[in-house]
């Protein structure tokens, strides 16, 4: 889990909010913002895989959320790895894309 990571990093169990509900990226957002306001949070990093933080940008701005991402080393992914997700991202930015209009 993140959250264990982030502990193991160092970081203090105060800064960690965990939103435990959803069950996609959107979700996730959503559910995230109430708890985001109370903290009166500006611009929020965004943990996740190198393929999958544009969709997770785009999504952030599509809900109203100032974020930016920050991931694992590119070369820390190995290639089998990356066939199977990239695919799967495209369609989903794809989609996602969409949404903006």
């Amino acid at each position: 889990m993140i959250a264990d990571l982030c502990r193991a990093a160092g970081v203090p169990e105060t800064a960690l909010h965990r939103e435990t509900r959803s069950t996609s990226t959107r979700q996730n957002l959503r559910n995230a913002r109430p708890i985001l306001q109370r903290l009166g949070a500006g611009t929020v990093v965004l943990v996740t895989d190198p393929y999958h933080a544009p969709r997770a940008r785009l999504i952030a701005r599509q809900e109203g959320i100032a974020a930016c991402t920050d991931c694992p080393a590119w070369h820390a992914i190995g290639p089998r790895q990356w066939l199977r997700h990239l695919p799967r991202e495209a369609v989903a930015l794809s989609a996602t894309l969409l949404r903006l209009r």
